[in-house]
């Protein structure tokens, strides 16, 4: 493979005409076809070599951020050049069509309009509190995140944040490990039993 057969890949996005993926310690491949990979170093070359290492697409560039709290833009998947982004450890990052939002552990989350200059955001934390924000989701309307504790948390611009009570009666205290958009309804996943809920508001969820 590309990157390793052990290696533990945990973002990958597509623009158009171009897949890359991103994984621990910076591994990074780019694909036309989601079939043949090849390896790329310039990731991990730019210090970006956390342990998770997420990555987006939006306005015309990828921006990754990892867990140790680095982030960095590229044009083409291969060469990256590493920005300025606020303390933290990122664990995912979403574009809306206006705006990049990140967030991850203790509650951390960060906003930019191009990729380069980001701004923390205190709102995310204020709802969820010192907990791990393991993934974001935009759907063309709302953001939501999801958290390991069972948390639910929406807004409609990155800053400003709404708790959602009712995530948590499926997922108690429990991690949830992702949240996608479907085109019609929010799906996501966790521990325990059902372990999967779908939303098409993000507000009310219900058990799949």
């Amino acid at each position: 493979s590309a990157v390793g057969s052990t290696t533990w890949m945990s973002g990958i996005t597509w623009n158009g005409s171009l897949y890359v993926a991103t994984g621990r310690s910076g591994a990074c491949a780019t694909s036309p076809d989601g079939i043949t990979w090849t390896n790329r170093t310039g990731l991990a070359s730019a210090g970006v070599v956390g342990y998770f290492v997420n990555v987006c697409y939006g306005n015309s560039i990828f921006v990754a951020v990892d867990t140790d709290g680095k982030c960095a833009t590229s044009t083409n998947g291969i060469s990256w050049t590493i920005q300025t982004i606020p303390a933290g450890g990122y664990l995912d990052v979403i574009w809306s069509g206006s705006i990049f939002v990140a967030a991850g552990n203790t509650g951390i989350c960060a906003t930019s309009s191009n990729g380069t200059s980001w701004t923390q955001q205190t709102g995310l934390y204020s709802v969820v509190g010192a907990t791990n924000m393991n993934a974001i989701v935009w759907n063309g309307t709302i953001f939501v995140v999801v958290d390991d504790t069972g948390k639910c948390a929406t807004s409609p611009n990155g800053v400003t944040w709404t708790l959602r009570t009712s995530f948590a009666t499926y997922f108690g205290s429990n991690s949830a490990y992702g949240v996608v958009w479907t085109g019609t309804s929010f799906i996501a996943i966790g521990l325990p039993s059902p372990g999967c809920v779908s939303s098409t508001d993000g507000i009310t969820w219900t058990a799949e």
